[in-house]
């Protein structure tokens, strides 16, 4: 098995593509966007006689006293029945070790074994998330939903809720729309108490990924005035939503649960086989950061998805000894 560095877009689309539940956060555009908010990028695929195994994106993330450490969100990403992990990580060891100043790798695999020497830290994406299953056709879908949930989706057409898109297709302002996101999320994370990041991040993501055609966003009116909005990605067989933000303005209208169903008819005619919540509460942690939306993503059916989970490998054991001493205190 060798590790071949890639330039190309297409060939490293594709191949993340291929894989069930692919996952946005390996797409090239993502890595690109991230490469707008200053960070740096390498793709790598895991080879073996022409054929790819597997693959994983690193994103440069700066820490003081110019040292560093790469992420590779959701990935490294294989097939399901992949199981060289082993190997995969010792390259990978070998060719980071080389790199001045980089302390660890913070990886996310999509499935399988973690590296021995792995160590176990909070989640940086959910490693549980809710995955709808959209090709047994939306009537089944609207029967997996609770009842409530079911009721508030025509409660919201009764009312007059109107949903509509915004893609590339259409040439929007995406200035307009990340500011209209930014205004709802502000609102939004005040009310939950949710962390999010700076303005210009979103500002960023939107322009960035919307001027590429990955991502859509879904708006949800009333009366003329936005009440809701949706961002969602595709990647491959998945559609993911990704952020959503609401205000309390006519909150009896059910806004966010005629744009979450709009969203979910949507995906399903274009052909994608799953829409993922992305991130719940696991079913056995009621006080979970993310308990309040998981109560209003669980009432659209679907299963539970685990993920393995967030870990970091150590390159630089004594270094990383010291970062982890200081990221614990915080």
């Amino acid at each position: 098995m060798n590790i071949v560095e890639i330039n190309n877009s297409d060939v490293w689309n594709d191949y993340v593509a291929s894989l069930p539940r692919s996952s946005f956060l390996q797409m090239w555009e993502w890595g690109t966007f991230q490469q707008e908010v200053g960070r740096s990028i390498e793709r790598l695929q895991f080879v073996e006689e022409d054929r790819i195994l597997g693959a994983a994106q690193f994103v440069t993330h700066e820490l003081p006293l110019g040292r560093s450490y790469v992420f590779s969100p959701r990935g490294p990403v294989w097939s399901t029945d992949f199981n060289r992990q082993s190997e995969v990580y010792e390259l990978v060891r070998r060719r980071l070790s080389k790199y001045k100043g980089l302390l660890f790798w913070r990886l996310e695999p999509s499935s399988g074994k973690m590296p021995q020497s792995a160590i176990s830290i909070p989640d940086v994406q959910p490693a549980v998330t809710q995955m709808l299953d959209l090709q047994v056709g939306m009537d089944k879908v609207m029967i997996g939903m609770k009842q409530k949930t079911r009721y508030n989706c025509r409660l919201a057409e009764k009312k007059g809720v109107k949903v509509s898109f915004v893609s590339a297709l259409g040439k929007p302002n995406w200035d307009k729309q990340a500011e209209d996101f930014w205004k709802l999320l502000t609102e939004t994370s005040q009310r939950h108490g949710i962390r999010h990041h700076n303005r210009e991040y979103y500002v960023a993501m939107i322009q960035d990924l919307g001027e590429e055609g990955i991502l859509e966003i879904a708006r949800a009116e009333y009366n003329g005035q936005l009440l809701a909005m949706n961002l969602m990605i595709g990647c491959g067989d998945t559609m993911t939503y990704v952020h959503g933000a609401s205000t309390e303005n006519d909150k009896q209208v059910m806004a966010p649960y005629a744009l979450q169903l709009a969203a979910i008819e949507r995906a399903q005619v274009a052909g994608y086989h799953w829409y993922d919540m992305y991130g719940v509460a696991p079913a056995d942690m009621s006080k979970h950061k993310l308990s309040g939306v998981t109560r209003f993503k669980s009432g659209f059916g679907g299963a539970e998805f685990v993920y393995p989970g967030t870990v970091d490998f150590p390159l630089k054991t004594r270094w990383y000894a010291l970062y982890d001493i200081v990221r614990r205190l915080r």
